[in-house]
């Protein structure tokens, strides 16, 4: 018992020593415990802040503890810098053969990317990323220092692994490599998970905003097959192509939903029974200002109506309040019949137009503009059943 108790405050405080940042406190506890490889390889650390080589502290720790894989890769690095090229590649090698884990793996992908040997990196970048945790972010910086093609670190370097591919893709989003953001969504979409969901709703956001209309409807009917969004799936060639026109759910106000502005002055709430979207006009809202409007994905030249219901109260007519129909791309409007929301009584409204040749996704926007010679509106309008129908 004296013998265990002599130990156990023997390593005690060589661990105590050892951790330290002092040089000569390292040493004290390297006398106490010599055979403790990671106390030789801080020692190194220390010997090289200091301008001084490190390479016996390393030789040590080898000695101490040969299948330590933490060994090897400083034994590499320690290798690398002195010009061993050979021998540097040799111990870093060792070390992932030791281990299964992500740090060897990152040190020969940055060995292979620092000698621009582009063949050997792959394999390597692409092991480290399925052994990966946390940020992976500068894994991904790695592989776009090595090579600037998307089609090529996607096919060499990232593993068909939802996490990975999830990441990958808030990594290109966040540095705007929109084209590459859309293979690597189409790698996603298939498994997307709850996980998935704000990340492919930013994402088919963004591909709206860059006009990559299909990339963007793709993404969203993936969520919606998955379930991940209430909605059905959209098919601009069959049904009706409009998300939530009985305004049955909150609006997401992304994607093909609804969005709801915001504009001063004018207050809008979803109505649940029956379901419907209710403004209320102070009178101090702007003269021009969009209500509502969604993106609807159609047939390039189709035939199409726009219908709605709704009423207004305490509106006199020449209220100002209209649809509007443009490209989504280029904002030219579509010439569309003038019809001014004003009725006390629930009122069916119909709107025919036909889409341009060129357009493959409509703004469709509920607006305010006040007539000439009339005040600001006050009152209240109410709005359901919107639908967007496919004319023969």
């Amino acid at each position: 018992m004296s013998a265990a108790a002599y130990w156990a405050v023997r390593l005690s405080c060589a661990d105590h020593l050892a951790q330290s940042p002092l040089p000569q406190q390292v040493r004290a506890g390297l006398r106490l415990a010599p055979g403790n490889a990671a106390y030789w390889l801080h020692w190194a650390d220390l010997e090289e802040a200091d301008g001084q080589r490190g390479a016996n502290g390393i030789e040590r720790a080898a000695e101490a503890d040969p299948y330590n894989a933490n060994v090897w890769m400083h034994a590499g690095l320690q290798a690398e810098m002195d010009g061993d090229v050979a021998a540097a590649e040799q111990d870093l090698l060792r070390a992932a053969r030791l281990s299964r884990q992500y740090e060897p793996r990152w040190a020969l992908a940055n060995f292979y990317l620092r000698r621009g040997d582009a063949e050997h990196f792959w394999p390597w970048a692409k092991s480290a990323l399925e052994w990966s945790y946390g940020d992976r972010n500068l894994l991904f910086q790695l592989c776009w220092s090595m090579q600037g093609d998307a089609s090529v670190i996607l096919d060499r370097a990232i593993p068909d692994d939802s996490v990975v591919l999830r990441d990958y893709l808030r990594y290109l989003l966040h540095n705007h490599q929109w084209p590459a953001a859309l293979a690597v969504a189409q790698k996603l979409e298939p498994q997307a998970s709850a996980q998935d969901r704000e990340l492919l709703l930013g994402y088919a956001d963004g591909m709206l905003d860059q006009h990559y209309y299909q990339a963007a409807l793709s993404a969203w009917n993936a969520l919606c097959l998955r379930k991940l969004v209430r909605y059905s799936p959209i098919d601009p060639g069959q049904g009706r192509p409009l998300t939530n026109g009985e305004f049955a759910a909150d609006p997401l106000g992304i994607g093909f939903d609804w969005r709801i502005a915001r504009v001063p002055g004018v207050a809008a709430v979803r109505n649940e029974s029956p379901s419907g979207l209710r403004f209320e006009f102070s009178g101090e809202q702007p003269e021009n200002c969009n209500l509502v409007y969604q993106y609807v994905p159609v047939q390039p030249g189709g035939r199409y109506a726009l219908r709605f219901g709704y009423r207004t109260e305490g509106i006199e007519p020449q209220t100002g309040l209209a649809w509007k129909v443009a490209d989504a791309a280029t904002h030219r409007e579509i010439v569309i019949p003038s019809l001014e929301l004003s009725s006390d009584m629930w009122t069916s409204g119909r709107v025919p137009f036909v889409v341009p040749s060129d357009s493959e996704t409509l703004r469709v926007t509920l607006t305010y503009r006040r007539r000439p010679g009339t005040v600001h509106i006050e009152g209240t309008a109410w709005l359901r059943n919107v639908g967007l129908e496919r004319l023969p």
